[in-house]
């Protein structure tokens, strides 16, 4: 059942990061049907990474949770966001931007704030310990994420790979 959320919350992420979610309406199927594997294949090596990574900075951080414990309370964390699909997908298919209503904006902040939150305990729950623990170990994890991407890139450029 965690594999299913982790692909779901996958293609979440990859829907929701258009930046116009009324192009659903014009997307071909298979187009679509691309995005949706390649969410769902990235929400699956997401669900592996991050429960490695923070088992890893949690155990660092004093946390007693294994990477399979760290990987369920992802899995079921993000729950909520797989519900906001149930708001966002309707209205783009119909050509309308969500982000223009006021009260679906209202409901998408409402349930990032409620996934966060969710986030946190799960978290903690795994690691067993307080809510700013786990702040300081995702911190130490988005800074890791930041050094890696920015190495890459870096990387890249000098490699003559990337564009100035």
């Amino acid at each position: 059942m965690e594999l299913v959320l982790a692909a779901v919350a996958g293609d979440w992420f990859r829907i929701y990061g258009w930046i116009d979610i009324t192009l659903l309406s014009k997307v071909k199927a298979e187009s679509l049907l691309v995005h949706l594997i390649l969410g769902g294949i990235s929400g699956i090596l997401s669900y592996y990474l991050f429960g490695f990574l923070y088992s890893l900075l949690g155990r660092v951080g004093g946390g007693e949770g294994s990477a399979a414990e760290v990987r369920t309370a992802y899995a079921w964390s993000t729950v909520p966001l797989i519900a906001s699909t149930m708001v966002l997908v309707p209205i783009g298919l119909i050509g309308i931007n969500p982000l223009n209503l006021g009260p679906t904006v209202a409901l998408l902040f409402a349930l990032s704030l409620y996934w966060s939150w969710i986030f946190l305990v799960c978290l903690a729950e795994a690691h067993r310990f307080s809510i700013f623990s786990v702040l300081l170990v995702l911190v130490m994890g988005w800074f890791i994420n930041l050094l890696a991407q920015t190495g890459l890139g870096t990387l890249l450029y000098l490699r003559g790979q990337l564009p100035a």
